[in-house]
């Protein structure tokens, strides 16, 4: 079945043509370089952990094959490689002083620096995933800091991409159980484009959408097995992970998995949070569950009782979004990243009238997408705890207000529209905030 839907894909896929995921897949490569890119040399991309887990192993695959390596350019393994601009660059660099195809050994990180400065140096790369960790392998666009505020850099997914089981059992936990909250967190991001479908702001696309939400559940069985390292369940979530960076190549755009609670792991990466110990998907598995916690309370409101002229007179102009802003975050860059993302979705009262009548007349439809579409916050909670996720913001060092906070501030981050600007809309965001945090809401009770 597996296969069978990443050929399917595949045919979808603008930039990657060939998927390997099997034990001792690293032998392939040869097979699959010299398909995809004859006469050409091959340049090795890794840091020192990934070296150690698949890269030494490449780079003697490929000096036993009619391959030639011209060389190989490893990143220190610590500090942690951060997915910065200025890595990006010196790679860009080093690539530049030849035309063999990159091929980037690793996970995350290596990945997206790898992607943008091939893409930068014009030509395609290969992508030999270490990890079941993340779902940015196949994906169009890298996720890439500059000068602090984290960007989505459009740019080309891997033209081949190989995951050797055999190495992917033997990752670290962490990097496993955070590739299952990254693949959990689809949920949350398909209940996302399912409101903003509704109100006009971002139309499914439903090739990309039965690439990864049909199957979705399917691959996050099992997720106690996730520390164990378990082949069938490894094998699933990696599959499930490609399939998610597939489907957004399909779509040319994040939103078939990505939604509010990537925003809450956005957020926090640019101020800086686990940057050197907390991974992308456990900070996502936290937004995963904050943002569920906070669809379930949306969902027992009733837009019926809305005012809709009062919300009109309310309703505060593009000024008033930007004092907001400002109040809201102190990085002078990230405000006008904020500034300019926000822009792009507000609505003037006369619209903003519109959509809450659509709302008010439809909310029935809507809700009932949206239930059939998640999982419960408890649910949620209990598969990530399975999987040997964190399950809590204290757990990933952010304080309890804090976290608070930033409910309200991360609709500002992008023009992406989402439950909660469903709710500010609707007038509840503030309400429904306070009830997740009051003594007997959510996040007391756990």
């Amino acid at each position: 079945m597996e296969k069978t839907s990443i050929a399917e894909a595949l045919q979808h896929a603008q930039d990657t043509r060939a998927v390997v995921i099997e034990p001792g897949a690293h032998s392939l490569l040869p097979l699959h370089f010299q398909k995809h890119f004859p006469e050409h040399q091959a340049f090795v991309i890794a840091d020192e952990n990934t070296y150690k887990a698949a890269g030494a192993d490449v780079c003697r695959i490929l000096r036993a094959s009619s391959i030639e390596l011209l060389g190989e350019y490893v990143f220190p393994g610590t500090p942690q490689l951060k997915p910065d601009i200025k890595n990006v660059k010196l790679l860009q660099q080093k690539l530049m002083e030849h035309t063999a195809i990159p091929i980037a050994v690793g996970s995350g990180t290596i990945n997206d620096i790898v992607k943008l400065a091939s893409h930068r140096s014009g030509r395609a790369y290969i992508a030999v995933g270490t990890a079941a960790s993340m779902d940015g392998y196949t994906a169009f666009a890298a996720a890439i800091t500059h000068a602090g505020v984290k960007k989505v850099d459009p740019c080309p997914a891997p033209k081949i991409f190989i995951a050797d089981l055999d190495v992917a059992c033997q990752a670290p936990t962490q990097l496993t159980s955070s590739g299952y909250a990254d693949l959990i967190a689809k949920l949350n991001s398909g209940a996302d484009w399912l409101i903003a479908d509704f109100v006009g702001s971002e139309p499914i696309q439903k090739e990309a959408w039965s690439l990864i939400q049909p199957s979705l559940r399917q691959w996050l069985e099992n997720p106690e097995k996730i520390p164990q390292g378990d082949p069938a369940a490894v094998e699933n979530l990696m599959v499930g992970l490609v399939m998610a960076g597939l489907a957004m190549q399909a779509a040319r755009s994040s939103w078939p998995a990505s939604g509010s609670e990537h925003l809450f792991s956005h957020l926090w990466e640019m101020r800086g949070l686990g940057r050197e110990y907390v991974s992308h998907g456990h900070k996502v598995g936290v937004g995963t569950i904050a943002s569920s916690a906070f669809v379930a309370a949306l969902l027992e409101m009733d837009p019926a009782r809305v005012d809709i002229e009062a919300r009109m007179e309310a309703w505060p102009d593009f000024s008033s979004v930007q004092d907001q802003i400002q109040v809201s975050f102190s990085d002078p860059e990230l405000i006008r990243t904020c500034i300019s993302e926000s822009r792009s979705k507000y609505v003037a009262r006369e619209a903003l009238q519109t959509r809450l009548e659509k709302i008010k007349d439809n909310w029935g439809t809507l809700r009932d997408q949206i239930l059939a579409q998640l999982m419960s916050p408890g649910e949620i909670h209990e598969r990530l705890l399975a999987a040997g996720c964190p399950i809590h913001p204290q757990e990933i060092g952010l304080p309890i207000e804090t976290f608070k906070g930033d409910y309200a501030r991360i609709r500002f981050l992008r023009a992406r529209y989402t439950s909660f600007d469903l709710a500010d809309e609707l007038g509840f965001l503030d309400g429904l905030v306070e009830s997740l945090f009051y003594e007997k809401g959510y996040w007391s009770a756990i």
